[in-house]
C-alpha cells in the first residue's frame, strides 16, 4: 500500500507533460504488474479523457480503485497531485508575498513572452488533434466569434457541446434521439457574502466543466477574475499559467496560484485561497471518477459524451486563440518580446527543449536586458 502511494507521489513529482504520466503508469501496470493488458490501459485511459478534469489525475484515482478499492483511489489521486500543488501554492507565496525582493517587472519581461509561447504551443497542439472536419471548424469559427465579444465561456462551452452533439450524429441515427442534461447553471458566481464559499464554488464550477485539459481554464479565469473583478494584474495571471505549465502533474493547478492572490485580496492567507480552489476544481473530477468506476472498468463507450468533446475541444481552441490576442495587446510592450515569444515558441516545438530550461532562460532575460 505505501509503495504504490510512493509511485503515484514519485510520477506526480517528475511528470513534466501529459505522456510522461501516462507512460509511467502504463509500465507500472501493464509492463511490470500486468496488472492490466495493453487494450485494457488504453480503454480505461480513452473512458477518462471523455469526463471533465485532467485525465492522468484520473487515471491515477482509477488505478487506485483497481488496486485497493475507491478509498485507495482517493489517496492515490491526491498522491498524484501533491507535488505540483505545494510548488505552485509555493510559488505563490514568494511572487505575492516576497515579490519586493526581486524586481517583478523585469522578471516578467521574458516570462510573459514565454507563456503567451506555451500558449502558442499548446494551441497548436490542441488544433491538430481537434480540428479534423468541416463541423470543427464551424465550430472552432462560431466559438472564436463569441469569445471576441466576450460571451460567457460557460455559454460557449455549451454551445459548442450541443453542436458537437448534433454535428456528429450519424444520419441514420438521427430518429434515436440524445439527451443532454444540464449539468450546470450559467448564471455567473460572484464574490459577495461569504467570500471563501463563493471562492471555492466559483473554481468547483470551473472543475464540473474542464473537458479538454487546463487550457479551458484560460478564457473563463481570465474573463472572471481578470477582467470583471480585477483580483489579478494581467501580468500576474500569465505567470501563474507559466507556474501551472512548468511544473509537474496537471496544468489545472493554476488555480492555486491564482486564487492564492484572490484570498490575500479578500483579507485572508494566501494558502487558504489555494487550497480551496485545488479542492474545488478538482471535487468534481474525484467524485465522477469514484461514481462511474464500474463503468470505466469496463470500457463502456458514451457516444454522445464523446461527441459532445469533439465540439468543446475547438471551442476551447477559438477561445484561447482570442484572449491570447487579448493578453498579448495589454501585456507586450516592445517588439522584442514579440520576437521572444517566437524564439520561446520554436525552441519548445521545434527543438524540443525542456519548458524548465526556457522558464529560466526567460525569467533572466528582463534582468540582463533591462
Amino acid at each position: 500500500m505505501i509503495k504504490q502511494m510512493l509511485f503515484f507521489l514519485k510520477v506526480g513529482a517528475i511528470s513534466f507533460g501529459k505522456m510522461v504520466a501516462t507512460n509511467y503508469m502504463y509500465e507500472e501496470y501493464v509492463d511490470k504488474k500486468k496488472t492490466l493488458t495493453k487494450d485494457e490501459f488504453f480503454a480505461i485511459n480513452g473512458m477518462c479523457k471523455l469526463l471533465p478534469g485532467p485525465s492522468q489525475t484520473q487515471m491515477s484515482i482509477i488505478l487506485g480503485i483497481l488496486e485497493r478499492g475507491k478509498l485507495f483511489g482517493i489517496v492515490t489521486g491526491l498522491m498524484y497531485l501533491l507535488p505540483s500543488f505545494l510548488l505552485i501554492t509555493l510559488s505563490a507565496y514568494f511572487y505575492f508575498e516576497k515579490g519586493s525582493v526581486i524586481d517583478t517587472n523585469k522578471l516578467n519581461y521574458g516570462l510573459v513572452p514565454f507563456s503567451l509561447a506555451l500558449m502558442l504551443d499548446a494551441s497548436l497542439k490542441l488544433g491538430k488533434k481537434s480540428i479534423d472536419s468541416w463541423a470543427t471548424i464551424a465550430i472552432f469559427i462560431i466559438a472564436s466569434v463569441l469569445a471576441f465579444f466576450s460571451v460567457d465561456m460557460i455559454i460557449i462551452l455549451l454551445i459548442s457541446g450541443l453542436l458537437g452533439v448534433i454535428l456528429h450524429i450519424d444520419c441514420e441515427k438521427l430518429l434515436k434521439k440524445d439527451s443532454q442534461d444540464k449539468l450546470f447553471t450559467v448564471s455567473p458566481i460572484i464574490f459577495f457574502s461569504e467570500p471563501l464559499v463563493s471562492l471555492f464554488l466559483f473554481f468547483l464550477k470551473l472543475g464540473a466543466i474542464v473537458y479538454g485539459g487546463g487550457l479551458v481554464l484560460i478564457p473563463m479565469i481570465h474573463n472572471k477574475i481578470v477582467v470583471q473583478s480585477q483580483w489579478l494584474t494581467e501580468e500576474e495571471f500569465l505567470f501563474g499559467f507559466v507556474i501551472g505549465s512548468t511544473t509537474p502533474g496537471p496544468v489545472i493547478l493554476t488555480v492555486a496560484f491564482i486564487a492564492y492572490k484572490i484570498a490575500m485580496a479578500l483579507g485572508y492567507n494566501g494558502v487558504v485561497g489555494s487550497v480551496l480552489a485545488g479542492v474545488g476544481v478538482m471535487l468534481p473530477s474525484f467524485i465522477l471518477i469514484i461514481a462511474l468506476s464500474k463503468i470505466i472498468l469496463k470500457s463502456k463507450n458514451i457516444v454522445w459524451l464523446s461527441n459532445m468533446v469533439k465540439g468543446i475541444m475547438p471551442a476551447t481552441l477559438g477561445s484561447v486563440l482570442i484572449v491570447s490576442l487579448h493578453l498579448a495587446k495589454n501585456s507586450i510592450s516592445d517588439y522584442f518580446q514579440v520576437i521572444l515569444i517566437l524564439l520561446f515558441f520554436g525552441m519548445g516545438y521545434f527543438l524540443k527543449l525542456n519548458p524548465l530550461i526556457i522558464l529560466l532562460i526567460s525569467g533572466s532575460l528582463g534582468f540582463l536586458i533591462l
